[in-house]
């Protein structure tokens, strides 16, 4: 277990970089994740689905607006409900980022020499297949890895 730990901070500890390069808190990319994959979601079902403190999301939600990175906007039905939406300004600096992250981490794969690169691939891909069916951490089989917004000790 150490060894998938070191490796997660080893990738996180890279996509950090990348995040504070562009000037992002790293609470910022479970967010964005979470509007990319539902377009008008609100600040409430971010925090449900990822279990960030609602106050934690309001106040990233609101430097990305400030940023010109989401939109709000009201939501027709319930006047009293706030959607939010990715701007185009964002969808650049997202695609620059990945660009950045895949650059960096392709880089420190490429520093391993071919058998052992074609191994580590190999390992991956079974540990991708074998996360893929296993049950949802959310319920209640253990506890959940630690995260953007969450515990890291």
């Amino acid at each position: 277990m150490h060894l998938i730990k070191g490796v997660y901070q080893g990738v996180f500890a890279q996509i950090r970089v990348v995040t504070e390069q562009y000037g992002l808190p790293v609470a910022a990319l479970p967010v964005l994740a979470q509007i990319h994959g539902e377009q008008g979601i609100t600040v409430s079902e971010i925090s449900r689905r990822t279990g960030m403190a609602k106050s934690q999301v309001s106040t990233t939600v609101d430097g990305l607006v400030a940023q010109g990175l989401l939109e709000k906007g009201p939501d027709p039905s319930d006047q009293r409900l706030t959607r939010l939406y990715t701007t185009a300004r964002e969808r650049q600096q997202m695609g620059q980022m990945r660009r950045e992250r895949d650059r960096r981490l392709g880089r420190i794969l490429a520093s391993i020499p071919g058998d052992r690169k074609q191994a580590v691939l190999d390992g991956l891909r079974a540990l991708k297949a074998a996360l893929a069916v296993s049950p949802n951490p959310g319920a209640g089989d253990g506890p959940e890895p630690p995260g953007p917004g969450r515990d890291q000790s």
